[in-house]
């Protein structure tokens, strides 16, 4: 079976599972996601998780299926809008996905999902960090500061984004 999913908050993913017996299913999936955070300023960033799901069916074989599932993977960021002589870069980290839910079955080969989820987001983020570098000018009034330059640091720092999601789906 395959699930094309929405979320509420800016993340869609695709998933294509493997029914293991009427409990259990497992698969793997791909996803796109968007954080933005106060230090991104103009831009967000875009994170492409791919991950191992795997769901258990707590009632099976009833019109509304409730079931638990998790997912784990790695998210590669893109970060996107940025200026071309950008020297922002991210490294990718852990991505963790667990929740509760509902399957709601109308034909043999096609159900409707909605979950509700605890999302995890890792990742490195290496910019450089600008300090403005001020000297003294004598002038015919005296002594004033002018900016002389500018000195820049290359600064890593690793954040976690956690967020809840509500999760739409269609499974066919």
């Amino acid at each position: 079976m395959y699930q094309l999913t929405a979320s509420l908050t800016p993340h869609g993913s695709f998933q294509a599972l493997r029914c293991l017996n009427k409990y259990a299913a497992a698969g793997v999936g791909v996803g796109i996601s968007e954080y933005n955070a106060n230090w991104m300023n103009d831009y967000g960033l875009l994170v492409m998780p791919v991950f191992a799901t795997a769901r258990l069916h707590l009632r099976p074989n009833t019109r509304y299926m409730p079931f638990v599932y998790g997912s784990v993977g790695y998210g590669k960021p893109l970060f996107r809008n940025s200026h071309p002589k950008n020297t922002d870069w991210a490294k990718g980290g852990a991505f963790l996905d667990g929740g509760i839910g509902v399957q709601k079955h109308t034909r043999h080969n096609l159900a409707f999902t909605l979950s509700m989820s605890a999302r995890y987001q890792a990742f490195e983020h290496q910019y450089m960090a600008s300090t403005a570098i001020w000297g003294l000018r004598q002038t015919v009034w005296g002594q004033s500061q002018q900016l002389i330059g500018w000195s820049a640091t290359p600064t890593i720092a690793w954040y976690t984004f956690a967020r809840p999601a509500v999760n739409v789906g269609i499974i066919f």
